[in-house]
């Protein structure tokens, strides 16, 4: 959403603007009530078309000047047509003089406020020739050239600070307009950023179910039925198959309630890495009967969390496969501590695969493969499966460290 405000300093109630129209207009009136003839009717009369020039900017001329957008107000033009005749009528009532001419430096800005350039220009080059005009039609072109040289400085000073004015004006506009974009595409940006958090931290949640509970309970229904199957021929070896169906149970229990924590594998709270692999490992030999083994190779040193994390989740996901699809006798699992990276070898001699499947959601629909690429890709790490129908499979994974 663009929150960029409707206004601006330029459209924005402009006190020190109206402060000062209101000192030249004060000004204005305090001179010609000083002024030789005070007093007089005609002279009454210049005093209130000059105060009629005050409040009718104070009227209509602060809104349509002041509060004036990229295009002109349509009360803009009325407003200073209605200047221009008071300033008319003052001067027929006047003599003419340097007083009314002042009044010029608080119009001739207003001209460029409300009009583009060119149109402004004429308009108070236009408003500038009526002092001189009437002073020529009274027969003095002394104060006709004297007060033209002052409109004419007007007019030049005008069109210079008109100019700058108009400029600041329009590249300030341009960049209110371009800060309203960024903030929009701001907004947009944080937006995309928290769907994609969302996503990622939906994608993360999926892996690590996946990875520890889907796993879990596959275990303890793989159990279940073979205990089922030992009921009558061998009791004792049912009883050993459900209790490590709930044995299997316990930790699923506790992985998910490390997954509600958003904490990190519960066989890595009170064990290293390396004790969490081998324990993974003799689960296995446990449950089902193939002969795993693991070793640890080179000096063990505490990882990063996440390398830890991608460690364990890797081999549990390599040992389950193994579990349901391999047919394997054995399986060995090999944690290597190199000087520059960490790596883990799975390797089984079973039924094996082709390489092709590991690159698809996994050939069950599940995440599979590509889950721990992508996990084992989050951490800067490299992931090869090598594999070959009848030759079984050989996973690794390395990370830098």
């Amino acid at each position: 959403m663009d929150r960029t405000p409707a206004w601006n300093v330029w459209d924005s109630p402009a006190n020190r603007w109206d402060l000062s129209c209101s000192l030249v207009f004060a000004c204005t009136l305090v001179m010609l009530g000083l002024s030789p003839g005070a007093g007089s009717r005609s002279h009454l009369v210049g005093i209130g078309c000059v105060a009629a020039m005050g409040l009718w900017y104070g009227l209509i001329g602060h809104h349509a000047i002041l509060r004036n957008g990229p295009k002109p107000r349509a009360t803009a033009v009325p407003y200073l047509a209605g200047q221009a005749a008071l300033l008319a009528a003052a001067q027929s009532q006047l003599p003419v003089g340097l007083t009314l001419t002042f009044l010029l430096y608080a119009l001739n800005p207003q001209f460029f406020m409300a009009f583009p350039p060119r149109r402004a220009f004429l308009a108070f080059v236009g408003v500038n020739l009526i002092p001189p005009l009437f002073a020529l039609a009274r027969h003095d072109p002394r104060t006709a050239a004297i007060v033209g040289a002052a409109g004419a400085l007007g007019v030049a000073h005008s069109s210079i600070l008109g100019g700058w004015i108009n400029q600041i004006i329009a590249e300030s506009r341009e960049r209110h307009h371009l800060i309203g974009q960024l903030k929009q595409a701001r907004a947009e940006l944080a937006e995309a950023h928290r769907r994609q958090g969302a996503l990622e931290e939906r994608q993360r949640m999926a892996g690590e179910i996946h990875d520890t509970l889907a796993q879990g309970f596959s275990s303890i229904l793989m159990l279940i039925q073979a205990a089922e199957a030992q009921v009558d021929p061998d009791p004792e070896q049912a009883c050993r198959q459900l209790g490590l169906a709930a044995r299997t149970a316990r930790e699923n229990l506790a992985e998910a309630r490390a997954l509600v924590a958003s904490q990190g594998p519960s066989a890595l709270d009170s064990a290293s890495l390396s004790d969490a692999l081998g324990r993974l490992t003799g689960q296995l030999d446990e449950e089902t009967g193939i002969r795993a083994r693991y070793r640890t190779v080179g000096e063990p040193r505490r990882l990063p969390t996440d390398a830890e994390i991608t460690m364990l989740r890797a081999a549990q996901e390599a040992l389950a496969n193994v579990r349901k699809h391999a047919r394997a006798d054995t399986v060995d699992v090999v944690l290597t501590y190199a000087p520059e990276s960490v790596r883990l070898d799975v390797a089984d001699d079973g039924v094996g695969f082709p390489t092709e499947r590991a690159r698809t959601k996994g050939h069950e629909g599940g995440f599979g493969l590509v889950g721990m690429q992508d996990r084992v890709g989050r951490v800067g790490g490299r992931l090869s499966v090598d594999s070959s129908p009848g030759d079984g499979t050989r996973l690794r994974v390395e990370i830098a460290q």
